[in-house]
């Protein structure tokens, strides 16, 4: 049986992990560069020591069936953008003299809660681990005190744009980040 719980500090490595699914499929310039290994290591010890960071356990959902994380969703308030990524691109200009961000692209609006990412492990895909955990998104909306839930979904998954939409996320606008274009959707929650 999933259930849907809030990311614990002993969770980190596994949610790096399936992070770089989504962070492999971006193929963002920087992640070109320093490969699978080294962006995974770069970005587990930012997510380590900044507790306000991108990728922090701290604002992670994750799904699990017998204490196995088989998905998760990150996420942020949208006024938070410019700081979630402050000490991944100290660490990477300190580690390897590089200035490039790895995330250059502006992603969320100021007014709504931004889902980073969701992802489910490939051997558990077409389970409804995906739906549990966009069913949970409301309460943490609610309780970071806004009404408004955001994403973007790249243009080459329909089958993610089908499921948002089927959830009440409605396309409010078009962004590009790295090489891929998104719609940017929207659920307004009660």
């Amino acid at each position: 049986m999933i259930k849907i719980r809030k990311a614990q500090a002993k969770d980190l490595t596994r949610l790096i992990e399936l992070e770089m699914i989504i962070i492999d499929e971006m193929g963002t310039n920087l992640y070109q560069e320093l490969g699978l290994q080294r962006s995974q290591e770069l970005i587990l010890e930012a997510s380590k020591s900044d507790p306000k960071g991108r990728y922090h356990y701290s604002r992670a959902i994750v799904a699990t069936e017998k204490e196995q994380i088989v998905g998760l969703a990150y996420g942020f308030l949208g006024n938070e953008e410019k700081i979630v990524n402050l000490k991944l691109d100290a660490l990477t200009e300190q580690k390897y003299k590089i200035k490039e961000k790895f995330f250059p692209d502006p992603e969320a609006l100021k007014n709504e809660w931004y889902l980073d990412s969701l992802v489910v492990d490939p051997k558990w895909q077409n389970q409804g681990i995906g739906t549990a955990l966009l069913n949970y998104l409301p309460k943490i909306a609610k309780d970071e005190g806004v009404n408004i839930i955001g994403l973007n979904v790249d243009d080459q998954n329909p089958l993610a744009k089908a499921l948002y939409e089927r959830k009440g996320f409605r396309s409010i606008s078009r962004i590009k980040i790295g090489t891929h274009n998104y719609s940017h959707l929207q659920k307004f929650i009660k």
